[in-house]
């Protein structure tokens, strides 16, 4: 379970507007798709989207302020469940224009749902954050239906350190992709 000072950094990184995904409606469909090819998340979570029906509940683990939740209840008419430990990520996510969205504040360590409760879900880039990201696995594990459809695209927590991304953010200054995707 994470420390009471991580919740408080991470929800001032929030705050200040670090750790938000974009968002990007209204796209023509040839530039959609092109980013769809780019974007291995979002390619995942269009998987999820496809395979949903209108009876359909996704569960989003770690959805920050639900930027993917808007893109799949862009292409279904669905529930999608986020969850996020950080009720300042959760405050900021907009109404979707179709669908329902539910924001639960919860730890995905222990997430407060019955067991075998959803055939549609996943997490971008929220194992990464966690103190025990198996016991968030278990978790996930415990409330999928069997044979759900499951995504998760994680980034490891030492990925900084790694060639050529050590290598990138030394030449630019910066972390330039975690700063484009939150």
């Amino acid at each position: 379970m994470s420390e009471p000072g991580t919740i408080a950094f991470a929800g001032k990184k929030h705050q200040r507007g670090e750790w938000n995904t974009r968002i990007s409606p209204g796209l023509n469909p040839f530039v959609r798709s092109l980013w769809c090819f780019i974007s291995f998340k979002r390619e995942g979570v269009d998987r999820i989207a496809q395979s949903a029906r209108i009876d359909s509940r996704i569960l989003d683990c770690g959805s920050g302020n639900c930027a993917y939740a808007h893109w799949v209840l862009g292409r279904k008419n669905c529930t999608v469940v986020a969850v996020d430990w950080s009720i300042v990520a959760l405050r900021s996510c907009r109404k979707p224009a179709r669908g329902r969205l539910l924001r639960v504040c919860a730890d995905m360590n222990i997430l407060p749902f019955k067991q075998q409760t959803f055939q549609l879900l996943y997490s971008i880039d929220a194992l990464g954050h966690l103190d025990s990201p198996i016991d968030a696995l278990d978790q996930i594990r415990r409330v999928a239906k069997p044979g759900a459809l499951l995504f998760i695209h994680s980034e490891c927590s030492d990925y900084r350190k790694r060639w050529p991304d050590r290598q990138l953010i030394r030449i630019h200054g910066e972390d330039i992709p975690a700063g484009l995707d939150g």
